[in-house]
């Protein structure tokens, strides 16, 4: 088993952390793995995707693939289908982009909203 210590090396939280097998690995530039289950949300619906670990590998990105969510990594050399590795998820990345979302939201809301009376 890997270390389950986030990529800041701060022990993340019990909910962020799973342990998951990896059922393929797609070489090239930007390696993809793929697992029997994921914690990680992948990027859309106005959501920026999850960072984390899958045992030694950085998760650098995530996005859903049809059926599949395919993890972007930063290699997976060591990364071996059909073994079970442990899962964490970066919680300070998800509570920045989940801010972000919402001031984003919040500043657009109070634009769409704002009268001109408002504005003198």
């Amino acid at each position: 088993m890997s270390n389950t210590s986030d990529i800041h090396g701060a022990q993340p939280h019990p909910d962020l952390l799973s342990i998951s097998t990896v059922t393929a690995v797609v070489p090239g530039e930007r390696p993809i793995v793929r697992l029997s289950q994921t914690l990680f949300f992948p990027e859309g619906q106005c959501r920026t995707a999850d960072r984390g670990l899958i045992g030694p590998a950085q998760v650098v990105h995530v996005v859903q693939n049809g059926d599949e969510i395919d993890h972007y990594v930063d290699t997976a050399d060591a990364l071996v289908v059909g073994q079970q590795y442990a899962v964490s998820i970066d919680g300070q990345w998800r509570y920045e982009q989940a801010v972000a979302h919402y001031l984003a939201a919040k500043i657009f809301h109070d634009i769409l909203h704002r009268r001109p009376e408002d504005c003198q």
